[in-house]
């Protein structure tokens, strides 16, 4: 069975009424040219050349109500069997569509929101899979699928151990080995840039997760900052944020640096897939164009800067015996006590936080409990503007559970901070601290 995983990017044409009436486009692997499909004037088109569409056929719904659309998203379609299974990654909508008939089919019966954003989505035995992602600041690594007969989201049960939190980012499905893997994401688990980052597995066969090692952020140069992105190619990891190009391979644990002279090949807005040995760029930066690269001549044109990660601790202890186990946890508890966080006079705690989550937290408490802050005014705080809408809401979220996690264990004060819906527009939020940590930390840091 032949499976090709495409990212669906999504352009919004507007308002209709009280909801979004998008266009979706994704990658016809065959062509390597783009499929569009109309949700207002319910049509598809193809792409003929580059930039340029076609009207292929009008598309029939069936079961599709326009008012489920959330109002912004990022669609995942993966082609099978002559159709695409697409569906909305923090919902549990997946339609189906035909393009031969042209028709469009609401397959699910769920209603849930915001629980899955950025997951790892894959097919497996021709069922629908779905691995961690966030929402409303919660981070997870539940595994869970989608029951076709049932048409709901179903828990995979006794999946063994395994890591706190799952991203698409940098997390991605092996078919070869039936395997999930996994790079410890930096938003969402209170890490510091430049500390190691777990790698883990997850056998879907066994339903076992495995701690394979640790990898050195630094030799990933500046390929991420306060967050972690990487795209999947099939069987290994392309970091592509910095201006150096990475290649992580888990399976062979070796990292490479491109040192090709197309870089641009790599670029951050260029749309990667790949299609058996070849990896294609579609570029859409400067002007529309395909380009294609062999993995060999990938690597070819790479050095190899080491293992991609080093096995574990748990691992490599453990032949030397649970004495040396023990040493090493005293010295761990003694360096604990003597580097404890300490105040400083007049200021915050010497917990270490962004430089921007403490500007925000400064302002908080300026703001006192009865004045709000606006979702605009924290993306400004925070320096997010002139991102993506879904990187926007994923930084947002990210630093608010850093700041969120930082009251709680520094003054002791959970849920610190009340978000409601403004009343100007729905989707939108608006924050303020709650009473008790505000005055918990107007007395503490004076």
């Amino acid at each position: 069975m032949k499976l090709s995983y495409l990212p669906v990017f999504i352009l919004f044409l507007g308002v209709f009424n009280l909801w979004a009436q998008p266009t979706f486009t994704w990658i016809n692997p065959d062509t390597k040219l783009h499929y569009s499909l109309d949700i207002s004037n319910a049509t598809l088109s193809e792409e003929r050349s580059f930039g340029h569409f076609s009207l292929l056929k009008n598309i029939v719904f069936e079961g599709v109500d326009p008012k489920e659309l959330p109002a912004n998203f990022i669609l995942h379609g993966i082609q099978h069997h002559g159709k695409y299974t697409l569906s909305i990654p923090g919902t549990g909508q997946v339609y189906e569509l035909d393009i031969p008939k042209g028709i469009l089919t609401r397959i699910d019966r769920t209603y849930f929101r915001g629980f899955n954003f950025f997951d790892v989505r894959f097919l497996r035995k021709d069922t629908l899979y779905s691995i961690g992602g966030e929402g409303g600041w919660n981070y997870h690594a539940h595994v869970t699928y989608f029951d076709a007969k049932r048409k709901e989201w179903e828990l995979v049960p006794h999946v063994k151990e395994g890591p706190v939190f799952v991203s698409g980012q940098s997390a991605g499905y092996e078919a070869k080995t039936d395997q999930i893997f996994s790079i410890q994401p930096i938003h969402g688990q209170g890490k510091q840039k430049g500390e190691p980052l777990e790698l883990h597995a997850l056998d879907m066969s066994t339903r076992q997760w495995k701690l394979l090692g640790e990898m050195k952020s630094d030799q990933l140069g500046h390929s991420f900052s306060d967050f972690l992105h990487a795209v999947w190619l099939d069987d290994f990891f392309l970091f592509r944020e910095g201006q150096e190009k990475i290649l992580a391979f888990p399976k062979t644990n070796k990292l490479y640096r491109f040192r090709g002279l197309n870089g641009d090949f790599f670029h951050q807005q260029n749309e990667l897939f790949r299609k058996g040995d070849w990896v294609y760029s579609y570029r859409k930066h400067q002007i529309s164009q395909l380009d294609s690269m062999k993995i060999d001549h990938m690597l070819a044109s790479s050095e190899v800067i080491g293992p991609m990660y080093f096995p574990s601790y748990q691992r490599t202890l453990r032949p030397i015996g649970y004495g040396i186990l023990m040493i090493f946890g005293f010295l761990s508890l003694y360096l604990n006590v003597r580097w404890r966080p300490r105040k400083k006079r007049g200021g915050l705690p010497k917990v270490v936080l962004p430089e921007k989550v403490e500007q925000l937290l400064k302002i908080f408490i300026e703001k006192g409990p009865e004045k709000y802050l606006s979702t605009e005014e924290i993306n400004v705080i925070l320096e997010l503007e002139g991102k993506t809408f879904e990187n926007i809401r994923k930084q947002r979220s990210s630093y608010l559970s850093i700041l969120l996690k930082y009251i709680e264990e520094q003054f002791g004060v959970s849920d610190a901070i009340i978000r409601l819906n403004q009343n100007s527009d729905k989707r939108f939020f608006q924050y303020r601290l709650t009473d008790e940590a505000y005055q918990k930390l107007k007395a503490k840091l004076k």
